[in-house]
């Protein structure tokens, strides 16, 4: 029998790779923000708006769903989760081409599979309010994360600067999306859901002082450029939902009366909130944008 030679499969796979300046400079500053502030555990409480880590987590899962199945929602509300839920499972376009986005930047791909690592949870979490109060079961979770997977989501921004700036806008906004919810499921009488949601506003709001860090960061690398961007951003900002939702203009509607969310909430909250934040962008700057994205956008 003649014997057949076979190349091994790790010969000649590897190839050359350039780092930039920006990510030579900017990835060993994240990774030092990374190490000190960024990284952390499965605990946290929030107050005020203000996030503090506990050196030990007190709950786990079942203690934390513990009764969930008790508990009734409208159908509204699961709507809104549901479309919640919808866009935290595009993961996989957000890691697969987020990672290949910020590669060669060690302390952003470390920090952008933190934050990965976080979103599943609310995913799962998401899921399981769904399915214990009974509005989806196990196999329609499946069903559906499965559908989500026949088409992707694309990165709004090319460039990993561009997208963490957007990243600090986007966590904001659903940081106080998730926080209207925990509102609306406790005037439901639902204080399980609502102590779910307040655990995801909790990570979102966590998220955002993140990007905001990191947005500095390239700020000192590069000040006009950061700052073209950001307000570049701040115009043009849209939640992913408000374009991937296969049913988006229910889901506005309901997002709208369950959230009561507006354009005015979102120009003041998140446009100028965020740019605020960053501290590198003049207030006046910061008022002209928001003002200019009252004009421009709208919910509705």
């Amino acid at each position: 029998m003649k014997s057949i030679e076979f190349e091994h499969p790790l010969k000649n796979r590897s190839s050359p790779v350039e780092l930039s300046e920006e990510d030579t400079i900017t990835g060993a500053k994240i990774y030092d923000l990374f190490r000190e502030r960024l990284i952390r555990g499965l605990a946290w409480n929030i107050k005020n708006g203000v996030v503090t880590i506990p050196k030990k987590a007190s709950e786990t899962k079942d203690t934390i769903i513990d009764g969930l199945n008790t508990e009734e929602i409208s159908e509204q509300l699961a709507r809104v989760i549901a479309g919640f839920k919808m866009v935290e499972d595009f993961l996989p376009d957000y890691m697969g081409k987020g990672n290949k986005l910020v590669r060669n930047n060690m302390g952003l791909f470390m920090t952008n599979l933190q934050w990965g690592r976080e979103e599943l949870q609310h995913s799962l979490a998401l899921g399981e309010i769904l399915e214990q109060t009974g509005h989806k079961t196990r196999e329609k979770t499946i069903e559906d994360y499965q559908r989500n997977l026949g088409r992707t989501l694309e990165l709004p921004y090319s460039t990993a600067r561009q997208i963490v700036i957007y990243g600090a806008f986007q966590e904001r906004s659903t940081y106080l999306g998730y926080m209207a919810l925990k509102k609306r499921a406790e005037e439901e009488n639902a204080p399980k859901t609502a102590k779910i949601l307040g655990y995801i506003a909790g990570d979102e709001a966590y998220h955002h002082a993140g990007y905001t860090e990191l947005a500095r960061i390239y700020h000192q690398t590069d000040p006009e450029g950061t700052v073209i961007d950001s307000l570049y951003i701040a115009r043009n900002f849209k939640m992913p939902a408000e374009e991937y939702h296969p049913d988006r203009w229910q889901w506005k509607k309901d997002f709208i009366e369950v959230c009561a969310f507006s354009k005015k909430l979102v120009a003041e909250e998140v446009v100028h909130h965020t740019l605020s934040a960053f501290r590198f962008v003049p207030e006046q700057e910061a008022s002209k944008t928001a003002n200019e994205f009252l004009g421009k956008k709208s919910l509705n």
